[in-house]
């Protein structure tokens, strides 16, 4: 059973008893009676019509999981206790909300009293997957509602279910999918459910009449507050044996030292419990100092709210572990504290010494002055290390709060991205980049923790460090890092299975690039471009890593010439086929049997949904291409899909006149609206989601409301088929395009119709707002797109379209996120962008085989997705590849005869009839060396193994070795009698080798 649940061990309300890195504990006796009390009576009223949901909200530092955890044993006291999950970010197995449902199930068959374990055996033998599904909904139904609901009548009272702290899990939005699924089910629950949360976890969107009680922990009357925390301190400070050293001694805390503290600490118990951490020092001289700083330094009355007296005892605590140490070891100290508020995952104290390349000694002698904010084991040095309450990070990154202790996190990422990149390559050093690691056949991957961590999160450090650094030393390692130890990256992500690591990470860069630095762009895209198109290769045959996935890239690929180059006298040539540069389109995604009428990108880029005329609308990963759903229930074309703004649920419009409303990771249909009598064409979402838009064949435009599915408005005016709808960006109006052959802007606070829009000859197929809202495009079945002003209510620019052999109808339009560029899809197969303010035509890509019927920008606008009549979804780069027209700055007066890149792919060198040899930026195209020899053509070039030199071969029959630094002659060889065609370098780069024409 456990090894099919995989339960979070961690996760357990009283793991805390046994294990000393989880830090939970009881109420102090005789506090927080009132909430205590109410609880214990809610798990036990047996009233069915009463709600079954408890959830417990209360700001950072109030003690919620304190409560929660005196529920747990009071409820296990009494064999009430179903099963219990305690989140926290710090724990990797406790904050991945996918394992909430297996890990209370695993209580749940191991609860005597409910025998609920053979019908969890019946279900995971019937369905093996469900444990580890990201289907939300059936894992809870199969495995948790199925079960309990069966044996529910049979109970005095209802099990309780614990989840504490929501707001820690690292997925929000599978969080909501799993509260959703659970409130749609409130009415029937078979258990009652007991959540907390911070105030910031998303509330909205659930049945508030669900909900027993919706209790806000820091309203609670503060006179009630101030004598839980009284007791508190009473019982940790003032009756301790700890708080007298000796009989002969006075006490340590005295009644007035509590109030005084319990009056700072106000609502946050966070307080009080770190105050006791800080002043409970074995050395009593220690801890009375400690103590009188506390107490009289003067501190201005705080609001109930303000986190004024948590962050001056931050603070002090800060400073009296700065205070006696030497400036070189309060920088040690500050890199320590950097490291641990900002790595990803918690890490042990050897693994932070190994990172920051500081001795494990020095590293754990200074953690011990800081125990009070940080968690450090008592016995085991392999434990990890981690703030002790998230209060902590929040005060030393925030500079209002800390001050002169401030962590600026944008510095302390690239501190840890430069650390992660150094280990890699100290790691790998010794192994050339082209060599592999021979990981493949190797037992397990290595057990290295620090060398996990630098190649899982460098990119995230890089991600999330500011570009416009004064330092250029992240740019620089990444240089080396590409240059060298890329395959080794890529291989050692493959042994962990975390291959779309890779692709995430390289993304993550190439974003946080951005144009900055156009030469290390160019060979992000290229690794990320590689391992994309060699996903599933490399997946299953991971040997060909370093084999055939380098022999098809383009023959400009930085990645091509540094790693196949090198090599490549093992591999057969190809000799036609290859191409020169990456094309535009990243990725093509098949499987729809029809026509794809419509596509969308999510919010977060991350996933792309399409409707097709197969009746399906399917879900695909955007990085991957790979199909993750099939949505079915429609029984006629899908004309249009749509994702709500969060995320969470995708709309779909079909020619069965029904707008249907899916869970977007489950992908259970959650919702149908009627009302269309004829085809629904297209359907989209208002910016706060709170709203839908469809167009129809019945010639209206309806607006919904999407929590209800309630019809709103129907809007009448149009005398044809309604193709097309978009919301504007504030949500005021919707604008719509017809077979009429008009626009037409409507209200959606009152449904009448505000404008109409005339100037196309022939259907209006698509329609779109631009982002400030002061345009709308729209593209025609007469070859044109036109931008109109809302406001003026004219016509501001007419685009007309190439003309061509093929149908040149233009079928979909939208603006870039930003507004300057619109892309159109159109019957002539070819997807374009254009200049929204001139008109020109900025970019075309070609490839699909069939009409384009739908296209759309990704939300950060660096990709396409454009659906077509060759049922295929494409995913295009809608950023030019830096040095992609880099051919045009070689400016040789005559004919190029030959051309090669430098090793390192960052330089190329060209022979030409004008009798030079050139070397230029493969990134800017600029010239950068010109070497003139005799007046003769230079027929062949090449660089050798280093890229220190190039040899070159003349009509004169004679061949030179050129400095690539210098542009000067070093050797000069004659001998063959004709003019010479080809050169090259032997791979260890002591020999040249020439060709030369035979006088027949």
């Amino acid at each position: 059973m456990a090894k099919k649940l995989r339960p979070a061990r961690l996760a357990r309300f009283d793991v805390a008893q046994a294990n000393e890195s989880v830090s939970r504990r009881e109420c102090t006796p005789h506090t927080r009676k009132a909430i205590l009390e109410e609880l214990m009576s809610w798990s036990g009223d047996i009233t069915p019509s009463r709600p079954k949901i408890y959830w417990l909200n209360g700001m950072a530092g109030t003690g919620k999981t304190t409560i929660a955890y005196t529920f747990c044993q009071r409820l296990k006291e009494q064999n009430m206790l179903a099963g219990s999950f305690f989140c926290s970010r710090a724990i990797d197995e406790c904050r991945h909300v996918n394992r909430i449902v297996p890990t209370i199930v695993y209580a749940l068959a191991n609860n005597k009293r409910l025998r609920l374990l053979m019908p969890i055996v019946d279900a995971l033998e019937s369905d093996p997957d469900l444990a580890d599904t990201t289907d939300l909904q059936r894992q809870f139904m199969t495995l948790m509602h199925g079960p309990l609901q069966s044996i529910v009548t049979s109970l005095p009272t209802a099990p309780i279910i614990i989840i504490d702290a929501l707001d820690e899990c690292s997925d929000p939005l599978r969080v909501y999918n799993l509260l959703a699924t659970i409130f749609r089910h409130a009415s029937s629950l078979p258990f009652k459910l007991f959540i907390t949360s911070r105030p910031e976890t998303e509330l909205f969107g659930y049945p508030r009449d669900q909900l027993h009680h919706l209790y806000f922990l820091h309203d609670v009357e503060e006179k009630i507050i101030l004598g839980d925390i009284t007791l508190y301190l009473d019982n940790e400070l003032l009756w301790d044996s700890w708080a007298t050293q000796s009989a002969r001694e006075e006490s340590i805390v005295s009644r007035k030292d509590i109030d005084v503290i319990a009056q700072r600490a106000r609502n946050l118990f966070i307080y009080a419990a770190t105050v006791v951490k800080y002043v409970k020092d074995p050395k009593p001289y220690l801890s009375r100092r400690r103590l009188r700083q506390l107490v009289d330094t003067d501190l201005q009355a705080p609001s109930k709210l303000s986190m004024a007296p948590l962050d001056a005892l931050y603070a002090q605590i800060l400073q009296d572990c700065y205070d006696g140490l030497e400036e070189d070891e309060q920088a040690v100290m500050v890199d320590i504290l950097r490291a641990v508020v900002t790595v990803l995952v918690p890490l042990t104290i050897g693994s932070i010494a190994g990172l920051l390349n500081v001795s494990e000694t020095d590293a754990w002698d200074q953690l011990q002055s800081i125990r009070s904010v940080i968690y450090i084991s008592d016995r085991d040095r392999n434990g990890k290390i981690f703030p002790l309450h998230g209060s902590f990070p929040d005060f030393i990154t925030t500079l209002e709060r800390s001050e002169s202790f401030f962590l600026d996190p944008p510095t302390s990422h690239l501190r840890l991205a430069s650390q992660c990149l150094n280990l890699i390559m100290n790691a790998w050093k010794n192994s050339p980049g082209h060599i592999p690691l021979n990981l493949f056949h190797s037992e397990s991957p290595e057990r290295d923790e620090r060398l996990q961590y630098a190649c899982l999160y460098w990119a995230s450090h890089v991600a999330s460090c500011q570009t416009n650094t004064t330092s250029d030393k992240p740019w620089s390692q990444l240089h080396h890092f590409l240059n060298v130890h890329i395959l080794h990256w890529v291989e050692y992500l493959l042994h962990l299975d975390q291959l779309q690591v890779a692709v995430a990470s390289l993304i993550s860069v190439e974003r946080a690039i951005s144009s900055s630095n156009p030469e290390l762009l160019l060979r992000i895209i290229d690794a990320r471009r590689f391992i994309v198109e060699s996903f599933q290769v490399i997946s299953d045959h991971p040997e060909e890593l370093y084999r055939s996935t380098l022999l098809w890239l383009p023959t400009a690929s930085p990645i091509r010439a540094t790693y196949f180059t090198p090599m490549q006298h093992q591999f057969p040539k190809v000799t036609k086929g290859c191409r020169d540069m990456w094309d535009a389109c990243e990725k093509i995604m098949q499987g729809h049997t029809a026509f794809v009428n419509s596509v969308a990108f999510s919010p977060d880029g991350s996933h792309v949904v399409s409707g097709s005329q197969d009746k399906t609308v399917r879900i695909w990963n955007a990085v991957t291409g790979a199909e993750e759903q099939q949505l079915d229930g429609h029984t006629d074309w899908v004309n249009s899909v749509a994702f709500a703004p969060d995320g969470t649920h995708i709309a779909s419009g079909s020619d069965d006149m029904m707008i249907r409303i899916w869970n977007a990771v489950t992908g259970e249909e959650v919702q149908r609206m009627e009302g269309h009598t004829s085809d629904v064409n297209c359907v989209i979402y208002s910016p706060d989601g709170m709203n839908l838009a469809s167009g129809s064949s019945d010639y209206t435009v309806r607006s919904w409301n999407a929590a209800t599915g309630a019809e709103k408005h129907i809007m009448e005016g149009h005398n044809s088929f309604v193709y097309s709808v978009a919301f504007s960006p504030a949500g005021t109006h919707i604008v719509s395009g017809s077979e009429d052959n008009t626009v037409r802007i409507w209200s959606t606070v009152t449904g009448a119709e505000n404008l109409i829009l005339e100037g196309h000859i022939a259907c209006v197929k698509s329609v779109a707002y631009s982002p400030d809202g002061m345009h709308v495009v729209s593209g025609s079945h007469d070859n044109t797109i036109r931008i109109w002003n809302t406001v003026a209510g004219a016509e501001e620019c007419t685009i007309k379209c190439p003309i061509s052999a093929i149908n040149e109808r233009v079928r979909s339009v939208a603006y870039s996120p930003d507004g300057t560029h619109v892309v159109s899809g159109s019957m002539d197969y070819i997807v374009r962008v254009w200049d929204s303010a001139t008109g020109r035509e900025e970019q075309k890509m070609e490839g699909h085989v069939a009409g384009v019927r739908y296209v759309v920008y990704s939300p950060d606008a660096t990709h396409l997705v454009s659906g077509s009549d060759d049922h295929t979804v494409r995913i295009w780069n809608a950023v030019p590849v830096p040095g992609a027209d880099k051919h045009t700055s070689i400016n040789h007066t005559m004919d190029v005869d030959s051309v090669a890149y430098s090793p390192d792919g960052m330089h190329v060198v060209s022979g030409s009839k004008d009798s030079t040899v050139r070397i230029w930026n493969a990134a800017t195209g600029a010239e950068e060396q010109q070497m003139e020899g005799p007046t003769v053509w230079a027929t062949a070039v090449a660089y050798s193994p280093d890229g220190t030199h190039v040899v070159s071969g003349y009509r004169d029959a004679t061949v030179r070795i050129w400095n690539v630094a210098t542009g000067k002659t070093e050797q000069k060889f004659e001998g063959q009698e004709e003019s010479i065609c080809c050169v090259a370098y032997s791979p260890d780069g002591n020999h040249v080798v020439s060709g030369s024409y035979v006088v027949m």
